[in-house]
C-alpha cells in the first residue's frame, strides 16, 4: 500500500512540474519558435558519404599529423604493428568534425591514432559545385608505410 501511494505521489509531482514548466516558461515548451527551430529538418545539415559527394575532402596536413602521432617505442619492441583505418566527418569547410574507428588491429595502435586525428584539416567534399559535410577514410599505418 506505502509503495503505490508512492508511485502515484511521484507521478503526480512529475506531471505537476511539467504541467508548472510548460506555464511559468514557454521558452520551454515544445510549441516555443526556439525549440521549433532547432528540431526542424531546416536547420539540420547533411553530411554525405563518398558515395555522394564529387570530389572528396582531402587532408592538407596529414605528413604533420603523422608525425605527432609518431610510433611509440614499445610497440616497436613489442613488434605490434598494423594499420588502423577511422571514418572521419569533415564538414563543409574542411574542419575536422569527429570519427569513428573504423578497422582496428591493436587496441595501443588505435588510441596511439585517434588522439591526433581531431588535429587534420581537410579541403572540403564538392558536390555539385557546392562545398559539403562529408564522412571520409582515413589510414594510419604503423610503422609508416
Amino acid at each position: 500500500m506505502i509503495s503505490q501511494f508512492r508511485t502515484l505521489w511521484i507521478v503526480s509531482t512529475v506531471l505537476s512540474l511539467a504541467w508548472m514548466g510548460r506555464t511559468w516558461f514557454p521558452a520551454l515548451s515544445a510549441d516555443a519558435p526556439v525549440l521549433k527551430a532547432a528540431f526542424s529538418h531546416e536547420n539540420t545539415h547533411t553530411v554525405y558519404t563518398l558515395q555522394e559527394v564529387d570530389v572528396p575532402p582531402i587532408p592538407v596536413n596529414m605528413d604533420q599529423v603523422r608525425q605527432e602521432i609518431g610510433y611509440p617505442e614499445f610497440m616497436m619492441l613489442d613488434g605490434i604493428q598494423g594499420t588502423e583505418v577511422f571514418l572521419v566527418q569533415v564538414d563543409a569547410t574542411g574542419r575536422y568534425v569527429s570519427q569513428v574507428s573504423h578497422q582496428s588491429s591493436h587496441p595501443l595502435l588505435r588510441m596511439a591514432a585517434e588522439d591526433y586525428l581531431s588535429h587534420l584539416s581537410f579541403r572540403p567534399a564538392l558536390r555539385q559545385g557546392q562545398m559539403v559535410a562529408c564522412w571520409t577514410q582515413v589510414s594510419v599505418s604503423f610503422p609508416e608505410k
